[in-house]
């Protein structure tokens, strides 16, 4: 999910939730298990937004 990242003015602003499933397919997990993990993304993802504010003037 590294480069699926929505941005706007002042960076990113959250994950592109609709490439999950492909990229899911291609790392070869199937859908319950992607299903499983999305709470743990979101976690991941809440977490780099913050990182990437405080490294950042907008905030």
């Amino acid at each position: 999910m590294w480069t699926q990242w929505r941005t706007g003015a002042c960076g990113a602003t959250g994950l592109d939730y609709t490439s999950i499933r492909d990229v899911a397919g291609f790392l070869g997990l199937t859908r319950a298990q992607a299903t499983d993990i999305f709470p743990d993304i979101r976690i991941m993802e809440a977490e780099a937004l913050r990182v990437m504010a405080e490294q950042r003037d907008c905030k």
